[in-house]
């Protein structure tokens, strides 16, 4: 009976888990950013203390942001209607995530700050050694390939909605870009997170479905490679 019990416990933690991730867009933002600093961290080989520093900063964070969804439904079952109480509530639990989220930003980059600088410098460098018409003429390429497709599949209109998003395109496209020119491995990583946002905003306001997201990313990425593999021609 107890071995029962505590199974149903941890179902009960790992579905309530679950909830929060398909639910809360800033949960799943958090855990992203969290995932993609633990791998940073492996990269660059952080020491056991700074990796723990920075461990427990990310879980504190999540926690708060599962305790203020937690909050969050709990006064909408109990107060139905407005309530100025039910609102402080709302606001304070929401205070407390911004806190574990300031925490969790200035313990990041205080401790990798000696880890990251020199790679970030460098990447930074030979993105900005590329001409400037080089990707102004890929993202423009790719917002009009985008734009067409739209027009001949009657989806949406050339700058909202439709097949295929045109901002996750060119937010893929730029992540591609830093891919093929930086080689720095947390200038990527940090790009590729910036894209999913982009990617993720679109279809949490409702403007992109899923599929045309990841279509609009899948235009972004080939088109981009091709544009470069016809650069590196000439």
């Amino acid at each position: 009976m107890k071995r029962s019990r505590l199974v149903d416990s941890f179902n009960c933690a790992v579905e309530g888990l679950l909830y929060v991730l398909k639910t809360q867009r800033n949960m799943k933002i958090h855990l992203l950013v969290g995932i993609a600093i633990l791998f940073s961290c492996i990269i660059f080989k952080v020491s056991v203390t700074d990796f723990l520093f920075i461990t427990f900063a990310i879980a504190f964070i999540l926690v708060c942001e599962m305790i203020n969804t937690g909050i969050e439904l709990l006064s909408d079952l109990l107060v139905e209607t407005y309530h100025p109480l039910v609102r402080i509530v709302k606001d304070v639990a929401a205070g407390a995530v911004l806190i574990a989220s300031v925490n969790a930003v200035v313990t990041g980059y205080l401790l990798l700050y000696k880890y990251i600088s020199g790679p970030i410098e460098i990447g930074v460098g030979r993105i900005l050694e590329i001409p400037w018409y080089w990707t102004f003429l890929c993202l423009f390429g790719v917002m009009i390939v985008a734009i067409v497709i739209k027009i001949f599949l009657h989806r949406g209109t050339p700058f909202s909605g439709g097949m295929p998003s045109a901002h996750a395109a060119m937010a893929f496209s730029i992540w591609m870009m830093v891919s093929l020119i930086s080689k720095q491995p947390i200038v990527v990583a940090l790009t590729f997170v910036a894209s999913l946002m982009v990617a993720q905003s679109r279809v949490a306001s409702g403007i992109h479905s899923f599929k045309e997201v990841f279509a609009g990313g899948v235009l972004g990425v080939l088109f981009t490679l091709m544009f470069f593999q016809l650069l590196s021609k000439f």
